[in-house]
Parts: C-alpha cells; sequence; structure tokens
C-alpha cells in the first residue's frame, strides 16, 4: 500500500501488526497489507511519528532516504522531507539505531533529537528538554522555536498548501517563537504579525501570501 498525504492534510492510520503511525502534510508512507517477513518493513518519506507495537522477534525498520531506522518497540518522531537536508529523529520512549547505508550505526536513546545531515553524513544527537513540542504537530498544533521566516514559510504552506511571496528580502532575517492550536491560517499569521515587524497579506482566492515589512 501507498497512503499520500497532500498539502494541507494529516492522517493516522493502524498497521497490521498494531504499530500506530501519524503521517503530517506532505508526506508519503508505503507498508504492506501484511508484514509476512521476518522484518517488519516501511518507507518514509516527510514527517511521521510512530508507536511501534513490540515484538522482539521482528524488528520493526523505517527506510528512508538512505539511511533507516530499526526499532523493536517505541515511540519517536521522524522528519524526512526531500528538500531538506537534514534527518530528524526524536525519540520519546524506547530505543532505536539510525542505520547508514554502510550499516554504521547511530543508537538513540530516549529525550534524545538525532539529526542526520544527507549532504556530509554527518550524525549529530543532543539531549532535548522540550521534546514534546517537535511532534505536537499531530494534535494540531504548530510550534515554531526561534524558527528562520524562511522555515515558517515553509511549514505553513505544507499545513494550509498556500503560497507565499516575499516582496522584500529584508523580512527573511526575522526568526519566530509560538504555539498556536488556530486551525485558521489568516489567526496564525496575525499571531505572527505581533513578534516582528513583518506583514502578512492573505488573498484567499489566490490561495497566496504576500510577504513585506510593515
Amino acid at each position: 500500500n501507498q497512503l499520500i498525504i497532500p498539502k494541507g492534510g494529516e492522517f493516522s492510520l493502524k498497521l497490521a501488526d498494531g504499530s500506530t503511525v501519524w503521517l503530517n502534510s506532505e508526506s508519503t508512507l508505503k507498508f504492506p497489507v501484511q508484514f509476512t517477513s521476518a522484518c517488519r518493513e516501511v518507507y518514509l518519506e516527510g514527517e511521521a511519528y510512530f508507536v511501534v507495537a513490540k515484538n522482539k522477534n521482528r524488528p520493526f525498520i523505517v527506510n528512508l532516504s538512505g539511511p533507516a531506522i530499526h526499532v523493536l518497540g517505541t515511540s519517536f518522531n521522524v522528519q524526512d522531507y526531500p528538500e531538506n537536508k537534514d534527518i530528524v529523529v526524536c525519540l520519546d520512549e524506547g530505543n532505536i539505531n539510525l542505520t547508514l547505508p554502510t550499516e554504521k550505526k547511530y543508537p538513540v536513546q530516549p529525550g534524545e533529537r538525532l539529526v542526520y545531515n544527507k549532504d556530509n553524513q554527518q550524525c549529530t544527537i543532543s539531549k532535548m528538554n522540550d521534546m514534546q513540542r517537535l511532534s505536537m504537530w499531530k494534535q494540531n498544533v504548530i510550534v515554531f522555536k526561534d524558527t528562520p521566516l524562511p522555515e515558517v514559510i515553509k511549514i505553513l504552506n505544507r499545513w494550509y498548501n498556500v503560497e507565499f511571496k516575499v516582496e522584500d528580502e529584508n523580512v527573511l532575517k526575522y526568526v519566530y517563537t509560538l504555539t498556536s492550536d488556530n486551525t485558521l491560517l489568516e489567526k496564525v499569521l496575525m499571531d505572527l504579525e505581533k513578534i516582528a515587524p513583518v506583514k502578512f497579506e492573505y488573498n484567499e482566492d489566490k490561495k497566496e501570501v504576500i510577504v513585506k515589512m510593515k
């Protein structure tokens, strides 16, 4: 099976082994109807949160763009969008390994965040104090923390399927810290306008947002 989530979408499903997957917008998951081999393998492009059913005899493998995550039973968030240079994995519970095509393994412990650079193949692992914010998207909550505007625009484009047109390059220097459970784009843009001297003009008919200095 192949499940494709478009921009502006989100979906959760239960796999045949009892594992649960939440898929973020603009993500694709390939998975079998039944797991018949010694390993439970799926293929992810985009972002997903996994709660993997424990089975010591049948490892769960999430194949990414090169590396793969090997799991026995655990809860974690993984992001691997094709246009992003980094694969980001955040582990809530259990133990996982990020395994490279060279068979090199990077073990991750609960509360840790792994960042793998697809360009230089370097991997860094760090402790996170606010791990929950990284997977709050599955509760329809947007969280930005010191997030540069270009990244904010990329995320909102995925969430709401609207195009952003930057009319003044000066706006790109600003960073945003915001937690919002607003489902309306207009409300989120109003919240962003309170943070920096940047104006967001939303044209609903054109599905376009003009970004410029106030």
